[in-house]
């Protein structure tokens, strides 16, 4: 998994950059990410993996 603060090439549908347009400008105060799996993953394989990390996103906010 790769965490990111802007858009990169994976996610470069115009709807993510729109939303982020919205971020820069002030004009959308919340929280957005977005998922990209490739068509080549196994769903099982991106299911472990997103399961394993909500886990850690979890693990680290208890933590903090």
């Amino acid at each position: 998994m790769k965490y990111v603060k802007a858009i990169d090439n994976s996610c470069c549908n115009q709807i993510s950059w729109k939303i982020m347009q919205l971020f820069n400008r002030g004009e959308l105060h919340s929280y957005c990410t977005s998922l990209h799996i490739p068509k080549t993953m196994k769903p099982w394989v991106g299911g472990q993996e997103i399961d394993r990390a909500l886990v850690e996103f979890k693990n680290s906010i208890q933590a903090s």
